[in-house]
């Protein structure tokens, strides 16, 4: 019975989900790669997400001769031949899965899509509940040592508005509101190495 029971817990998978498990975001010893967000993973193909769960969208391809956007009533209306014409949901999301962009859950999560596969993810709203006691000093430390700190002004006074907190090796940001002292979005995946990049980038430029 005993041999049983370990042979039992040796095939039982582990908890890699950010929303029942917070801890993977730290442990480095598990890859992104293998982390999930409600139960998708970077890597997984768009057919994988839960379309009929989608309520918004982002970074779409607008119609050809789109001569400008407008948003009105929870919905997006695009003009063509000077008449304005509603971009519907669906319409939008179709767009997503073919020319790339974001689509997201009513829960707070969101999934950066190209080439049909998620490559990012993100955590709003709800979905930063497991994380809302973390400090902005714990969020440093537990990111390690490789971590890239990126700080944003308010340009009016002068004062912090928000710091995204990056990890390079392990594509985790963390953006932190300074005035709020509270998590604004988690995110992870290519997103993190293009923030990355762009903030090497502007150092270099200084020097």
């Amino acid at each position: 019975m005993r041999i049983l029971k370990k042979i039992f817990k040796s095939k039982k998978q582990a908890d890699l989900e950010l929303i029942s498990n917070p801890k993977v975001l730290f442990n480095n010893k598990i890859s992104v790669f293998e982390i999930t967000l409600s139960r998708h993973k970077i890597g997984d193909s768009v057919n994988e997400l839960r379309l009929d769960e989608v309520i918004l969208t982002g970074l779409e391809t607008y119609p050809k001769k789109t001569e400008g956007r407008i948003w009105k009533d929870d919905k997006t209306f695009v003009l063509i031949n000077g008449k304005e014409i509603e971009f519907t949901l669906k319409e939008r999301i179709e767009a997503v899965i073919n020319e790339g962009g974001w689509i997201g859950y009513k829960d707070g999560s969101r999934f950066r899509i190209k080439n049909e596969k998620i490559t990012s993810f993100s955590l709003h709203l709800e979905r930063l509940s497991p994380y809302s006691e973390l400090s902005k000093k714990s969020i440093i430390q537990k990111l390690g040592k490789r971590v890239k700190i990126k700080e944003t002004y308010e340009e009016f006074d002068g004062t912090l508005f928000h710091t995204d907190i990056m990890n390079f090796e392990r594509l985790i940001s963390i953006t932190w509101d300074d005035w709020d002292k509270k998590i604004l979005v988690i995110s992870l995946g290519d997103l993190v190495k293009e923030k990355l990049d762009n903030t090497l980038s502007r150092v270099m430029q200084k020097e």
